[in-house]
C-alpha cells in the first residue's frame, strides 16, 4: 500500500506546482514621484538607498512590498489591482512620516508622495576649467528642520547618471566630502576637485586614474552634491548634471 501511495503523492506534488507556476504575473503598474512638501520638486537620493514599502488589502497573509526609489525620486512597480497602503520608512534624509496614503490600482496609478527633507541643497553651480583641469562645484544648503544639523557636505563624481555615494570615481574625500562650514546656511559651500590623473601617482590610486582617464576620453563626466543630516545615513541630493570637459 505504501508503494501505491507514492506515485499518487508525487504527482499531486507536481500538479500543485505547476499551478502555482502558471500563475499570471502582474500587468498593472504603480508610477510614481517622492517630492517635496507643498512643491512639485523631486528628491534626489542615492539610487535603490531609500525605500518605501506596500501592503496589500484583503489578504490574511499581508506581506511587505519594498519599493525602491530611484536616484531622480521616481519609482515603479509592477501589482495585481487591488487597494494598497503606501508607507515611507524612517532612516530616509527627510522627517518620519507615520501616516498612510491608500492607493486603489487598476490598470495603471501615478502617485506623488510628500516628504519634508531635513535639509535641502539649491542653487547649486558645476563647472569644469581646462586651465587647471578641475571641477568646482558652489552650492546653497537649506534647513527644513530647525531641530537638525548637518555634518557633511559633499561632491560626487560619475561614469553614469547613476551618480552618489556608492557610484561615483574614486576620488580623495578630503575634498570632496567635507564638514559644512559654520556659517553653511548662510554662505553657498564650495567644493573643488582637481581631475589630472597624474595628480594622484602610486599603485593604490591606479583605478582612480583609469577612471579619470575614460571621462577625459569621453569629455564628460556626470556630477551631483549633496548634504547628509547628522545622524541620518542616507544623503540628499541635487539632481545628477552632465558636466562636459
Amino acid at each position: 500500500m505504501k508503494h501505491k501511495l507514492l506515485p499518487l503523492i508525487v504527482a499531486l506534488a507536481v500538479l500543485g506546482g505547476c499551478k502555482k507556476d502558471n500563475r499570471e504575473p502582474p500587468k498593472s503598474t504603480l508610477d510614481g514621484m517622492v517630492v517635496i512638501t507643498g512643491t512639485k520638486t523631486p528628491v534626489g537620493v542615492q539610487s535603490n538607498g531609500t525605500q518605501l514599502e506596500l501592503w496589500q488589502d484583503g489578504y490574511a497573509l499581508k506581506q511587505k512590498i519594498p519599493i525602491y526609489i530611484d536616484q531622480t525620486g521616481l519609482f515603479s512597480a509592477k501589482l495585481f489591482d487591488g487597494r494598497y497602503k503606501l508607507v515611507r520608512l524612517g532612516g530616509a534624509p527627510w522627517q518620519n512620516n507615520t501616516d498612510t496614503m491608500t492607493i486603489d490600482l487598476k490598470g495603471h496609478a501615478v502617485v506623488e508622495v510628500p516628504v519634508v527633507p531635513f535639509f535641502t541643497v539649491g542653487g547649486e553651480s558645476i563647472t569644469y576649467s581646462s586651465a587647471d583641469t578641475s571641477i568646482t562645484a558652489t552650492f546653497s544648503v537649506s534647513r527644513m528642520d530647525a531641530s537638525k544639523t548637518a555634518d557633511r557636505v559633499s561632491l560626487h563624481l560619475g561614469l553614469t547618471q547613476i551618480t552618489d555615494a556608492n557610484n561615483q570615481i574614486p576620488l580623495p574625500a578630503a575634498n570632496i566630502d567635507k564638514a559644512p562650514a559654520g556659517n553653511y546656511l548662510t554662505v553657498p559651500t564650495t567644493l573643488k576637485i582637481q581631475l589630472n590623473p597624474d595628480r594622484y601617482p602610486g599603485t593604490g590610486n591606479a583605478e582612480l586614474r583609469r577612471q579619470l582617464g575614460l571621462i577625459f576620453t569621453k569629455k564628460y563626466t556626470f556630477a551631483r552634491v549633496a548634504v547628509r543630516t547628522t545622524g541620518v545615513t542616507q544623503r540628499l541630493y541635487s539632481q545628477v548634471k552632465e558636466i562636459k570637459l
